[in-house]
């Protein structure tokens, strides 16, 4: 369980890893949540599900009498932004992209994944070998590597296909990472924060400034060129996304600039 390795790294850091249960009390759940923000420097976003994960956790010791009180039952979330759906523009994916291949191959082909399988950044640090199916032509994400915990599989199509061939893993065991630590493939993977930091470089080193462009605007201008250039109906972008429902996707497109009735271009008023 995510929750309970991550609380016994911050207890184990600050010399507390002795500390009985009962004493993990309101004042400590704070320490716990401001450390995740100053030292593992995670968002508002991240730090109120961790809240939500302990509440939970003590809520099921509460019920079976192991603590009197749930140190988390009265912490409020911080307020979180909603989602920004920038793009990239041709010109700056065109840059961007070719500053990345000369200056940053293995960035690059990070991107790539996000870009044709619309993945988060994290499940690309998390993919391992053996998630990679190519004779199916499949990526499976598994519960413990996605967002929402659910296993989904992702479609290559024939551009992240070639990116995949190139990466060369029939060469590595099934266990190890696509984005290892060190090495392009190895048995650890490399935090999913160096990679921003490193994109945000590239960002900067290309003269794009725009703060709310990220690595996420892969994802975002995939979708978009899936939808107006490649013609790629709105199902199959679900279907790719790993979207609960079909409303999501179009949400989603609507936020995007995308999916707009045709006939307001027309009218006047």
């Amino acid at each position: 369980m995510i929750i309970i390795n991550i609380l016994t790294l911050y207890l184990t850091s600050h010399n507390k890893d002795t500390l009985p249960i009962d004493r993990f009390d309101r004042k400590e759940m704070f320490n716990f949540l401001d450390w995740l923000t100053r030292e593992r420097g995670i968002g508002p976003r991240t730090r109120n599900n961790y809240k939500d994960y302990v509440r939970t956790l003590f809520t099921t010791l509460v019920d079976r009498g192991v603590v009197n009180e749930n140190p988390a039952s009265k912490v409020k979330d911080l307020p979180t932004k909603s989602g920004r759906y920038i793009i990239f523009t041709d010109n700056q994916k065109d840059v961007l992209e070719q500053h990345l291949q000369r200056h940053n191959p293995r960035l690059f082909l990070f991107t790539r994944f996000i870009y044709y399988g619309f993945m988060r950044p994290v499940e690309v640090c998390r993919m391992q070998v053996r998630n990679i199916d190519v004779d199916k032509r499949i990526i499976l994400v598994r519960n413990n590597q996605s967002k929402n915990k659910k296993q989904k599989p992702v479609v290559i199509n024939p551009q992240l296909l070639s990116v995949i061939k190139e990466l060369g893993l029939e060469k590595y065991p099934e266990h190890y990472y696509v984005f290892g630590r060190n090495r392009m493939t190895s048995p650890h993977f490399r935090k999913r924060n160096r990679y921003s930091e490193d994109h945000r470089k590239a960002l900067d080193a290309c003269g794009i400034d725009d703060p709310d462009l990220d690595m996420y605007s892969w994802k975002h201008t995939g979708n978009c060129n899936a939808y107006t250039k490649g013609k790629v109906d709105i199902n199959s972008l679900k279907i790719q996304n790993r979207h609960g429902s079909l409303k999501q996707t179009e949400i989603y497109l609507t936020a995007l600039g995308l999916r707009i009735p045709v006939e307001l271009k027309t009218k006047e008023w």
